[in-house]
């Protein structure tokens, strides 16, 4: 995924927290915020319900560095 879709493009970052953790979010934005350098993004992913055990195992490893 290059780009964003515009819905997402145009939040803030804590806008963007908010929709990843409630939201029903597809999994090329959720794999797209994995790679995130900004932890509290990457904890959103793993938060949401859609997040797919490929992504939990890649964040399981993650070492958070804020």
């Amino acid at each position: 995924m290059s780009e964003l879709p515009k819905e997402w493009a145009d939040l803030d970052g804590d806008k963007r927290i908010e929709k990843l953790r409630i939201d029903d979010v597809e999994i090329s934005i959720l794999d797209f915020y994995s790679n995130s350098e900004y932890w509290d993004m990457r904890a959103a992913v793993a938060l949401n319900k859609n997040t797919s055990n490929e992504i939990l195992d890649k964040l399981k490893t993650d070492d958070v560095q804020s």
